[in-house]
C-alpha cells in the first residue's frame, strides 16, 4: 500500500495557514461585494482567491506552489481541487459563469 505522507512540518502548516487566510479574505470580499451587485469586482476578487488556496493545497498535499493562477488549475495540483476543478476551470474561462457557483465550490475547499 501506499505509505501516508508525514505530518506537515509547523512551518508548512503555519504557511497553508496563512495562505488560506488570505483566500478566505477575497472570498469573503466577493461575497460582500456580490451581495451589492457589483459582480465584476466580485469576480476579481473571487479570482484571485484561487492562486492563495491553491498555495496552500500545495503546500498541504507537498506539491510545488503554483506561481499563477493558471498553474493552479493544472496537475498535478488540479487534481487537488477535486470537484471544484471544473467549476473553476468554466469560471476562469467565462466571465459569464455565476460568482455564486465558483464562491460555493471555493468555500468548500
Amino acid at each position: 500500500g501506499r505509505e501516508s505522507p508525514a505530518p506537515l512540518s509547523d512551518a508548512e502548516r503555519e504557511k497553508a495557514a496563512a495562505h488560506r487566510q488570505r483566500a478566505a479574505r477575497k472570498l469573503k470580499m466577493a461575497a460582500v461585494l456580490a451581495g451589492g451587485g457589483l459582480t465584476e469586482e466580485a469576480r476579481a476578487a473571487l479570482l484571485e482567491a484561487v492562486l492563495p488556496l491553491g498555495c496552500a493545497l500545495a503546500v498541504e498535499n507537498r506539491l510545488p506552489e503554483p506561481a499563477s493562477l493558471e498553474d493552479a488549475l493544472l496537475p498535478p495540483l488540479g487534481l487537488v481541487w477535486k470537484d471544484a476543478l471544473s467549476i473553476l476551470r468554466a469560471f476562469v474561462q467565462d466571465p459569464a459563469q455565476p460568482v455564486a457557483a465558483a464562491a460555493t465550490a471555493l468555500n468548500q475547499i
